[in-house]
């Protein structure tokens, strides 16, 4: 046992080998990193197929991106087999089965489709209702509300303005649009004359704004006259007193939750729509 009045002096061969050791440790570490920085699946090291296929699985999992890309080009692909350009399958074959590879995505596009309005409509009236005070909305959401409606407004008087003065199709005629069409159009003579009053635009736009109908709006996926509803709403939520606000509120972060379980969904179903589409 070694006195500790005496100091220690390790033995010199025994702490070159423990400098060798930490050197060499702190090389593999920094190795380590640099490799997996820029190389995330580290085709240079002789790895089992297992183990390639484990990390490409992994990294599959994680990147959605990267599993719609490979899905795009394997779609490409595959169109080109099926289509004329390939020439293997007859073109009346080749058309069925896009249809039966394209079902996947008709299903990723209506269930889209099917939750947008529901999504919007929930996370807009709570993003409003989050308000604790209607002086806090004012600040906020009101101005917010004001500014949406008043570029609307704008943009739509600049598109009545402009057909107006422009006269679109006037100089197109019905038997060229009759036959684009591909069925019986009926089309007024070219010589078209607007003569209705500036007057009546104030209560066109308010009316295509505000819907008689909202239920009517939302089937018929009318998205600014839903966000409007959703405004509208909220910032009655917001007047209302936290008894009477809490029961719709949940209800609508239920809905939201239940929205985004079915994005989620959608989401997942998403690299083979984009092949069943992109074969189609």
């Amino acid at each position: 046992m070694k006195s500790k009045d005496h100091h220690y002096i390790p033995n010199p061969r025994e702490f070159t080998h423990e400098i060798a050791e930490e050197t060499k440790i702190l090389r593999q570490g920094i190795t380590n990193g640099i490799t997996r920085i820029y190389y995330p699946l580290d085709f240079r090291r002789n790895y089992s197929l297992k183990n390639m296929s484990n990390q490409l699985r992994d990294l599959l999992e994680k990147k959605l991106w990267l599993k719609i890309l490979i899905s795009m080009m394997l779609g490409v692909f595959f169109g080109l087999f099926l289509g004329p350009f390939g020439g293997y399958i007859d073109p009346a074959s080749a058309e069925i089965i896009g249809e039966w590879v394209a079902l996947p995505g008709y299903i990723f596009l209506g269930l889209l489709k099917m939750i947008v309005v529901p999504l919007v409509f929930a996370s807009i009236i709570l993003g409003v209702a989050s308000s604790q005070s209607m002086s806090a909305l004012k600040k906020t959401g009101l101005s917010t509300a004001i500014y949406f409606v008043i570029t609307t407004a704008i943009a739509t008087a600049i598109g009545i303005g402009m057909a107006l003065y422009i006269h679109p199709g006037q100089y197109i005629s019905g038997d060229l649009i009759e036959s684009a069409m591909g069925s019986e159009v009926q089309v007024e003579s070219t010589g078209l004359s607007f003569d209705h009053s500036i007057l009546t635009i104030p209560s066109s736009l308010i009316g295509s704004l505000l819907p008689s109908n909202p239920l009517g709006a939302m089937a018929n996926g009318e998205m600014l006259q839903v966000v409007i509803i959703a405004i509208i709403i909220g910032v009655a939520l917001v007047s209302l007193n936290k008894d009477q606000s809490t029961p719709m509120v949940n209800f609508l972060n239920s809905l939201q939750a239940v929205c985004m379980i079915v994005v989620k969904w959608s989401m997942s179903l998403a690299p083979i729509a984009v092949f069943g589409l992109l074969t189609k």
